[in-house]
């Protein structure tokens, strides 16, 4: 069984802080693909099977349908798809969603440079974050 996780969500019910998460629209024919998926395991590019990318391509579709904002993030790859997707359905505010997608290549370089700041985030308010928030994300913390 999926245990579902939202980070921004759960970073926001401990610190109050207003913006980090969104409730989308996620219909539940996507939720349903969501659950067969399981764990991520099918993302190294040898395995992805082609069940995986219409399951993904058809989530991607619903949610953009019920969620306008985010046919704007350029998403023409089955990663970029499977990262609003997964954005969307883990409750990732816009901006993060956008900048996780539109920087994949370069994302872990970033999230090096943030480690300092989300120490001090962990200093401050006793949460870690546990995903990887956009500069504009970052600016809603007080720090």
């Amino acid at each position: 069984m999926r245990v579902e996780s939202y980070p921004s969500y759960e970073f926001y019910k401990k610190t109050g802080i207003e913006g980090l998460y969104t409730e989308w629209n996620i219909p539940n024919e996507a939720l349903e693909n969501n659950n067969f998926i399981v764990d991520g395991r099918y993302l190294c590019e040898d395995i992805i099977s082609p069940k995986i990318e219409i399951l993904i391509e058809a989530s991607y579709m619903m949610i953009i349908d019920s969620n306008k904002e985010l046919s704007s993030i350029k998403a023409s790859s089955f990663i970029d798809k499977h990262n609003v997707v997964y954005g969307a359905i883990s409750k990732f505010n816009y901006s993060d969603i956008k900048f996780f997608t539109e920087n994949y290549d370069n994302i872990l370089e970033y999230n090096k440079g943030c480690r300092d700041k989300y120490k001090l985030i962990e200093k401050m308010y006793g949460i870690r974050p546990q995903w990887i928030m956009s500069t504009e994300t970052l600016q809603l913390i007080k720090l």
